[in-house]
């Protein structure tokens, strides 16, 4: 038994990952953020984002994305929306075979979020360090990241995405 753990997390922690340094990627992805704000209703808002990588190493990317709203949550009278979501990420690939693998994320992002009522629009500009996991399957990728966190709020997104490799 102990040989079996032993066995699985050695598989866990080696890279087998099928890529090198200076091979770069481009991407989309689409997903739904969630802001959870402290005495209010969440505000939930699906967006897509254009996503630029390269791996430095062989387990680690960095990356570039950019983005925006493709709806908008109505509370209260209040249309909420995503107006711009951008952000600057390494990403960490722990290999499970040549084009799967787990990966954590970390990085910056700045998001403009959009509130309108009554034919007038206000734009709050929000950064913070973002971080979370993802799965890559091949060219597919399904993605959990907390981008934002306050005091009294924090914003989350799921999302999937299709990723073209250029190796």
């Amino acid at each position: 038994m102990k040989k079996l753990i032993l066995g699985l997390l050695l598989l866990l922690t080696t890279n087998t990952y099928a890529y090198e340094s200076g091979d770069g990627y481009i991407g989309v992805q689409f997903g739904e953020s969630t802001a959870e704000i402290d005495g209010f209703d969440d505000i939930e808002n699906t967006y897509g984002l254009v996503r630029v990588g390269v791996y430095a190493t062989s387990a680690i990317a960095l990356e570039l994305r950019y983005g925006d709203g493709i709806d908008d949550d109505t509370i209260m009278g209040v249309d909420f929306s995503i107006d711009r979501i951008a952000g600057l990420y390494a990403l960490y690939h722990f290999g499970l075979s040549s084009r799967i693998s787990i990966y954590g994320l970390l990085g910056y992002t700045e998001v403009d979020l959009k509130a309108e009522a009554n034919g007038s629009s206000l734009i709050e500009k929000e950064d913070d360090i973002s971080y979370g996991a993802g799965l890559d399957l091949g060219n597919f990728n399904i993605e959990y990241a907390r981008v934002l966190e306050g005091s009294d709020y924090e914003v989350n997104t799921v999302s999937i995405g299709y990723t073209y490799y250029f190796d």
